[in-house]
Order: structure tokens, then C-alpha cells, then sequence
């Protein structure tokens, strides 16, 4: 009971949270429901829009036409002609104006020239009565100044005279004084030149000095230089000597060794010979033991020889078949390996061949599909073109109406018509 009577009171943080969201979906609905018809509005305005972009298009597109723009060009023609027209009339009857004005201008300019006439030759009386005074007070003015320059003329030239004089002296000073001065630097130039001179000499002395100092230490240097190459060959001469003494030391190792032996066993066959000179039969007896271990060393050591030979021809052949063998598989794995190859490059032809073909197919269907888009195409342009002809036509029987209301002339109205009646230039596209 007491919860039913709380949940009405409106005063309680329940009821004013409930308040408070039941106020915001409110707000929430309202600001959604205004979105919405904004977007109704933006919506229509746009269709709106569209559809006029769209018309415009078609405008432009049929105006473009070869039909149209002839018939346009007609009306411009046929607006030309009789703007031209309008304009010889107007042009007729302004030369009427230009020649009436011209005849009332040259009667004034007639009259005027009359009274001016009158008024010259009154003028020029007037002037020659002129004249005659001032010639006469010219003749005055003469005679004064000519006999004012001929005192002037006497006065300048002895005052030139005095002046030439005093020039010529002057002149003749200068010349003393300049002479004077040439002769001095004449002497100083001779100095000058003497001095250079000697410079001169003195710069090559040192300069031949140097010279020779350059030259002694370039030799030096070449000679240097053809020591430390001649050095440098005996060198080399001598590291190619020892080499072949070391490789002539190597080769003839195993005969110094047998030669060693033999004259070790000579030494010791001399040494047991002197032992025994005092007893003659044990002296035989040694030197047959002696031979016949010499005989039998000797033979031992070409049984070594031999069989060190027929060891190295063994190892060389066990190495050649070892060689056989190896070039034997190389040429098996060699083998297997262009087999392999060779089978993928057909795997690799087969597959180039079945994309190819895969290919060819789907461009002869995109071919066919061209053709059945072109047909379509050439259908819908007639389509289009048959009802840009009908609009031509209203909009050439139009225009018509309308010169014929503004009281254009029947040859203007004719060029309308010609362009109405031409026949469409225009081919459609061709179907391969």
C-alpha cells in the first residue's frame, strides 16, 4: 500500500530520474523526427536537382545535333541578313542626312569666306601702311649700328694683336721649359733602362743557376730510379734461380740418397780393407760378404724403386677410375636433371596451351557479346534518333511560328524550312 502511494508522488529521486529520461527519449524523438524530414527535404531537393542536371544534359546533348545546329544556324543566318538589312537602309538614309547637312554647311562656310575676304583685304591696307613706317625706322637703326660695329671691329683687333703677342711669348716660354723636361727624362729614362738591364742579367744568371740545379737533380733522380729497376730485375733473377735450384734439389733428392749410400758403403768397404791388409784371406772373405751385400743392397733398393712406381701407377689408375666414376654419375644426375626440366617445360607448354585456348574462347565470347551490345546499341540510337527527329521537327515548325509572328520575310522563313527538310548525315556505328 505504501509503495503503490510513493510511486505517485513526484518529488522522489525515482520519480525525478524517471522524469528526467522520459524527458531526454522525449527530446531524442523530437530531434530524430526533425533529422529525418531534413533528410525528406534534402532528399527532394536533391531528385529535384538531378533531374534538372539531367534535363540540362539532354538540352545540350540536342543541341549539339548536326540537324540542330544547322537549323541554328540558319536562324543566325537568316538574323544576319536582315540585321544587314535594316543596317544599308538605315545606312541610305544617313548619307540623305550627311548630304543635306553638307550643302547647308557649304553655303555657311561660302558666306563666312566672303566676310573674311573683306575683312583681309581691309587688314592688309592697314598692314602695308605699317610696313612703310617700320622700313623706315629700320633704315635709322642701320645705319646707327653699322657704324657702331665698325668702331667695335677696330677696338677687337688691337686688342687681338696685343693678345697674340702676349701668347706668342707665352708660347715660346713654354716651349724652353718643355724642351728643358724632355731632356731630363731622357736622362732618366737611359738610367732606368741601364738598371733594367742589369736586373735583367742578373735574374737569368740566377735563373740558369736554378736551371742547373733542376736538371742535375732530375738525372739524379732517373738514375735513382734505373738503379732500384735494375736492383729490382736482379731480384727477381735471383728469386727464379733459387726457385729452379729448389725444384732441381727436389727431383734429385732420391739419387743423392742412393749415391750416399753407395759411397758410405765404399768408405766403410776402404776403411775394413786397410784393417785388414795383415790378414789377406779375412780381407777376401769380408770383401765377397762385402760384395755380395752391396749386391744384394742394390738389389733391394731397385726392388723399392719398382715397387714404388707400380704403387704410384696403381694409385694413378684407382684415382683415373674414381674420376670415371664420378663424371659417370655427374653425367646420370646431369641427365636426370634435363629430363626433369624437359618435363616441366612441357607441363609449363601444356598449361601456356590450355590458358591460351582458355582465353581465345572467352575473347570470342566477349566478341560475341560486343556484337549483341553493338546491335542493341545501333537499335537504341534509332531509337534516339528517330525521336531527336520529331523533336527537331516541333522545335523547327516552333520556330517558324515565331518568325513568322515577328514579320520575318519569306526567303529568311525558307532557309528554316531547308534546314527542317535536310536529311540526317550521320551513319550509325557499323557491326563487325
Amino acid at each position: 500500500m505504501s509503495d503503490g502511494r510513493v510511486s505517485k508522488w513526484s518529488d522522489t529521486l525515482a520519480a525525478k530520474r524517471k522524469a528526467k529520461l522520459d524527458w531526454k527519449m522525449e527530446k531524442d524523438a523530437k530531434e530524430e523526427k526533425m533529422r529525418q524530414e531534413i533528410d525528406k527535404e534534402e532528399a527532394r531537393l536533391q531528385q529535384i536537382q538531378r533531374d534538372q542536371t539531367i534535363k540540362r544534359a539532354k538540352h545540350i546533348l540536342f543541341e549539339r545535333n548536326e540537324k540542330v545546329k544547322f537549323l541554328r544556324s540558319q536562324q543566325m543566318y537568316s538574323d544576319v541578313i536582315e540585321e544587314r538589312e535594316n543596317q544599308m537602309n538605315e545606312k541610305l538614309s544617313l548619307e540623305k542626312k550627311k548630304i543635306l547637312e553638307e550643302e547647308k554647311w557649304h553655303q555657311e562656310t561660302m558666306h563666312k569666306i566672303k566676310q573674311q575676304e573683306l575683312k583681309e583685304t581691309e587688314k592688309a591696307y592697314a598692314q602695308t601702311e605699317k610696313a612703310k613706317e617700320i622700313c623706315e625706322v629700320l633704315k635709322k637703326q642701320r645705319m646707327e649700328s653699322e657704324t657702331l660695329r665698325k668702331n667695335q671691329l677696330e677696338l677687337q683687333k688691337y686688342e687681338d694683336a696685343e693678345l697674340l703677342k702676349k701668347i706668342a711669348f707665352d708660347d715660346m716660354k713654354a716651349e724652353q721649359k718643355s724642351f728643358l723636361d724632355k731632356l731630363e727624362r731622357k736622362k732618366k729614362n737611359k738610367e732606368h733602362m741601364a738598371k733594367m738591364k742589369e736586373d735583367a742579367k742578373r735574374d737569368e744568371k740566377v735563373m740558369t743557376l736554378k736551371e742547373e740545379k733542376e736538371r742535375a737533380e732530375r738525372l739524379h733522380v732517373i738514375a735513382e730510379k734505373e738503379r732500384i729497376t735494375q736492383a729490382r730485375a736482379e731480384l727477381e733473377k735471383s728469386h727464379f734461380e733459387r726457385k729452379i735450384e729448389n725444384n732441381g734439389i727436389i727431383e734429385k733428392r732420391a739419387y743423392e740418397d742412393l749415391e750416399n749410400r753407395s759411397k758410405k758403403e765404399l768408405e766403410l768397404f776402404l776403411r775394413d780393407q786397410k784393417r785388414a791388409n795383415n790378414n789377406v784371406e779375412e780381407a777376401q772373405k769380408r770383401k765377397a760378404q762385402e760384395k755380395e751385400m752391396q749386391q744384394q743392397l742394390i738389389h733391394e733398393s731397385r726392388q723399392n724403386q719398382i715397387k714404388l712406381k707400380e704403387r704410384q701407377r696403381l694409385a694413378q689408375k684407382e684415382e683415373a677410375l674414381q674420376i670415371a666414376i664420378k663424371m659417370k654419375e655427374m653425367n646420370i644426375v646431369q641427365q636426370q636433371q634435363e629430363m626433369k626440366k624437359s618435363r616441366k617445360q612441357r607441363q609449363k607448354n601444356l598449361e601456356v596451351r590450355l590458358f591460351l585456348e582458355k582465353q581465345r574462347a572467352e575473347i570470342e565470347k566477349k566478341k560475341d557479346q560486343e556484337r549483341k551490345e553493338q546491335l542493341a546499341q545501333a537499335q537504341r540510337m534509332k531509337k534516339s534518333a528517330d525521336l531527336e527527329d520529331d523533336q527537331f521537327k516541333e522545335l523547327a515548325l516552333r520556330e517558324i511560328e515565331i518568325f513568322r509572328s515577328q514579320g520575318k520575310k519569306y526567303k529568311n522563313i525558307a532557309m528554316l524550312e531547308r534546314a527542317m527538310n535536310m536529311k540526317d548525315v550521320t551513319l550509325l556505328p557499323g557491326v563487325q
